[in-house]
Protein backbone atom coordinates (compact mmCIF):
# COMPACT_ATOMS: atom_id res chain seq x y z
CA UNK A 1 0.00 0.00 0.00
CA UNK A 2 1.47 3.22 -0.77
CA UNK A 3 1.66 6.28 1.33
CA UNK A 4 0.11 9.34 0.43
CA UNK A 5 2.37 12.82 0.64
CA UNK A 6 0.71 15.04 2.94
CA UNK A 7 -0.70 18.19 1.27
CA UNK A 8 -1.93 20.16 3.61
CA UNK A 9 -1.82 20.59 8.09
CA UNK A 10 -5.15 22.21 9.38
CA UNK A 11 -4.24 24.13 12.45
CA UNK A 12 -6.88 24.34 15.07
CA UNK A 13 -5.87 26.87 17.60
CA UNK A 14 -7.39 27.06 21.20
CA UNK A 15 -9.94 29.75 22.32
CA UNK A 16 -8.40 32.85 22.73
CA UNK A 17 -5.91 31.90 19.49
CA UNK A 18 -5.38 33.15 16.00
CA UNK A 19 -3.62 31.48 13.27
CA UNK A 20 -2.25 34.85 12.09
CA UNK A 21 0.52 32.98 9.71
CA UNK A 22 1.16 29.57 8.33
CA UNK A 23 -2.32 27.96 8.11
CA UNK A 24 -1.76 24.76 5.51
CA UNK A 25 1.74 24.35 6.49
CA UNK A 26 3.89 22.80 8.97
CA UNK A 27 4.93 25.99 10.71
CA UNK A 28 2.13 28.27 12.24
CA UNK A 29 2.07 31.20 13.89
CA UNK A 30 -0.53 31.95 16.70
CA UNK A 31 -1.18 34.77 18.46
CA UNK A 32 -2.95 34.98 21.77
CA UNK A 33 -5.27 37.08 23.00
CA UNK A 34 -6.80 38.27 25.99
CA UNK A 35 -9.86 35.38 25.51
CA UNK A 36 -6.90 32.84 26.18
CA UNK A 37 -7.13 32.40 30.04
CA UNK A 38 -6.16 28.88 31.13
CA UNK A 39 -4.75 25.78 29.30
CA UNK A 40 -6.61 25.16 26.27
CA UNK A 41 -5.41 22.87 23.58
CA UNK A 42 -3.66 23.22 19.94
CA UNK A 43 -4.59 20.85 17.37
CA UNK A 44 -3.37 19.96 13.99
CA UNK A 45 -4.61 17.36 11.23
CA UNK A 46 -2.79 16.35 8.22
CA UNK A 47 -4.60 16.24 4.95
CA UNK A 48 -4.43 14.52 1.85
CA UNK A 49 -6.34 13.28 -1.14
CA UNK A 50 -7.89 10.33 0.85
CA UNK A 51 -8.90 12.25 3.87
CA UNK A 52 -7.97 13.80 6.55
CA UNK A 53 -6.21 12.26 9.83
CA UNK A 54 -7.14 12.03 13.73
CA UNK A 55 -6.18 15.42 15.46
CA UNK A 56 -2.80 15.69 16.86
CA UNK A 57 -3.08 18.04 20.14
CA UNK A 58 -0.60 19.97 22.62
CA UNK A 59 -1.63 21.70 25.45
CA UNK A 60 -0.95 25.17 25.95
CA UNK A 61 -0.68 27.00 29.22
CA UNK A 62 -1.08 30.71 30.06
CA UNK A 63 2.32 32.06 30.95
CA UNK A 64 1.20 34.21 34.22
CA UNK A 65 3.49 36.32 35.65
CA UNK A 66 4.92 35.23 38.93
CA UNK A 67 3.64 37.23 42.02
CA UNK A 68 5.84 40.48 43.12
CA UNK A 69 8.13 40.47 45.73
CA UNK A 70 7.93 42.01 49.25
CA UNK A 71 6.89 45.63 49.17
CA UNK A 72 9.85 47.71 50.51
CA UNK A 73 9.65 51.37 51.92
CA UNK A 74 12.71 53.81 51.56
CA UNK A 75 13.38 55.54 54.39
CA UNK A 76 10.77 57.03 57.55
CA UNK A 77 7.79 54.25 58.65
CA UNK A 78 5.04 52.65 57.74
CA UNK A 79 2.74 55.21 59.52
CA UNK A 80 2.16 58.23 57.51
CA UNK A 81 -0.40 61.20 58.26
CA UNK A 82 -1.93 63.71 55.34
CA UNK A 83 0.69 65.57 53.37
CA UNK A 84 3.69 62.84 53.93
CA UNK A 85 5.29 60.82 51.33
CA UNK A 86 6.71 57.91 51.30
CA UNK A 87 8.65 55.69 48.27
CA UNK A 88 8.15 52.02 47.89
CA UNK A 89 9.24 49.41 45.67
CA UNK A 90 9.86 45.61 45.05
CA UNK A 91 12.38 44.01 43.30
CA UNK A 92 12.26 43.06 39.88
CA UNK A 93 10.65 39.70 38.54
Amino acid sequence: MPLFQVQLHTWIPPTGGTVVSGQGTRFVTIQYNSGFVATANLGVTANNACGSSLPRTLSIVINTPVAPGTITMTGGIAKVCPGDSRTYSIAAV
